[in-house]
């Protein structure tokens, strides 16, 4: 039934890596071939299984992870064209290879239109099949190692897609105080201005800076200092609105924008923020409250008339609260 390897066959064909044995199937009604051929594959290093019919084949398929299957065309309980496209229905990756004593053609040009690998005619040459069964399993082989660097490759996207989110968030986020930062700031500051000149709603900033804290770097030290800011990271927040928003503007400076609030309710968060400061923090703070007006063109005029409403806070002598009403 086939013709057995000469003197001189290419030793190559043993798989290098006997941890990774391929496993190759025979699917034919011929008994001693089934064995001789498992007998030989074995021998290369192969594990090789064999099935007598299509249905044992395809059982076979279902319960074991096969390299390579050799299925006869002529099988007794089903064409092998049939048990071909079942095998690939289940196993896209399995590389299958034709053989037949009847070889035509159109069986050829079937066969490999249905995704078999090769196709070869009874009587076999056997340094032919083992070649070809190793260029099968390195073709699986080398369309898994696609498939795993594809997967490799999705998994080092999906990680940098989230890196770039947290560099975003951290880029808006200031790291010592985890609030958002003046970057952050500019861009929600703007909405919230656009929003109020659109639909005519109060807005209102609180500015705010710590007194003295130079003294208290100085007197403290500058982990003291920062652990201060900490604490009025939290402070500002918990005392406000949930709706109302907190950056760290720079250095020992926060703001606040308050929206859907008039200058007089300004006023009165700005006061409640003094006293909450200087009652959990124990140092006290200058602030300044301004308010949106309809005439004013860009937020920054906003910000322009809180800092000088802070300004006068603390030519006034500090830990008080002043407002600019333009």
């Amino acid at each position: 039934m086939f013709a057995g390897p000469s003197p001189g066959e290419d030793k190559r064909v043993v798989p290098q890596d006997a941890e990774q044995q391929d496993v190759i199937l025979i699917i034919d009604d011929d008994p001693q071939l089934r064995k001789t051929l498992a007998d030989i594959l074995g021998a290369r290093g192969y594990e090789a299984l064999s099935a007598k019919d299509g249905a044992e084949g395809l059982a076979l398929l279902r319960q074991r992870s096969v390299n390579v299957v050799l299925i006869d065309l002529g099988l007794p309980d089903m064409p092998g064209i049939e048990v071909l496209n079942r095998a690939k229905a289940a196993s896209p990756s399995l590389e299958a290879i034709i053989l037949t004593g009847q070889a035509t053609l159109d069986a050829a040009i079937e066969a490999t239109n249905k995704g078999a690998f090769s196709f070869l005619q009874k009587p076999y040459d056997m340094d032919q099949l083992l070649l070809q069964i190793r260029h099968a399993a390195e073709k699986q082989e080398a369309e898994r190692k696609i498939l795993r660097q594809n997967a490799e490759l999705n998994r080092i996207n999906s990680e940098l897609r989230i890196l770039y989110a947290q560099a975003n968030l951290f880029s808006l986020q200031d790291h010592l105080t985890g609030l958002p930062n003046r970057r952050a700031l500019e861009t929600q500051l703007e909405k919230c201005f656009e929003a109020a000149k659109r639909y005519g709603e109060s807005l209102t900033v609180v500015m705010l800076d710590i007194d003295h804290f130079k003294r208290f770097n100085d007197t403290h030290g500058h982990p003291a200092g920062d652990r201060l800011l900490q604490k009025l990271a939290q402070v500002i927040p918990e005392t406000l609105r949930t709706v109302d928003q907190v950056f760290r503007y720079g250095g020992e400076e926060f703001l606040a924008i308050l929206p859907s609030t008039d200058l007089t309710g300004g006023s009165k968060a700005a006061e409640r923020l003094r006293g909450a400061v200087e009652s959990d923090a124990g140092v006290t703070v200058s602030l300044g409250v301004a308010t949106f007006r309809q005439t004013m063109r860009h937020k920054e005029e906003l910000i322009d008339l809180a800092d000088k409403a802070l300004y006068r806070a603390k030519e006034q002598g500090r830990n008080r609260v002043e407002v600019c009403d333009g």
